[in-house]
């Protein structure tokens, strides 16, 4: 999930510095179109909210604004602070629930892989069957999908 966000802000630093859409490699170069921030903002949110990750990024950018507002002085107060709490151990459930719900995402996607990947074996053992079976061969029912993970 992290890793999507990651994703998704190093193609919009690309649009929102460089101009260009991701895509417009494979557009003719006479009809390129630059890009502004405001679309790029508008391709994260909508990017998100199909995902599922919209809640994740709205509380993502009020902790990020409430830190930006701070003024020198406070941010280094509240990183004196944090540190401190993860010293005397008061925040370290916080910080283990983060990291396993990161973990459980790279988990999640790698069970998912290996799932897509056998069915599609079983896929190809089955077609082979059928193929065996009715003595000729069969259109293939595989369409390129993208994969999502």
């Amino acid at each position: 999930m992290i890793l999507n966000y990651v994703r998704i802000l190093n193609f919009s630093f690309n649009w929102i510095f460089n101009g260009y859409h991701p895509m417009s490699a494979q557009q003719n170069h006479k009809n390129e179109h630059r890009v502004t921030w405001a679309q790029a903002f508008r391709d994260i949110v909508i990017t998100a909210m199909n995902r599922g990750q919209f809640p994740i990024l709205v509380v993502g950018a009020v902790i990020f604004v409430l830190i930006y507002r701070l003024n020198a002085n406070q941010s280094f107060q509240l990183l004196k602070e944090f540190i401190s709490k993860l010293e005397d151990f008061s925040i370290l459930g916080w910080v283990l629930w983060v990291l396993t719900i990161g973990l459980w995402v790279v988990y999640a996607k790698k069970v998912r892989k290996n799932f897509s990947v056998e069915m599609s074996r079983v896929g190809r053992e089955k077609s082979k069957a059928q193929e065996k079976a009715s003595r000729r061969k069969l259109p293939s029912s595989n369409k390129n999908k993208p994969k999502k993970y």
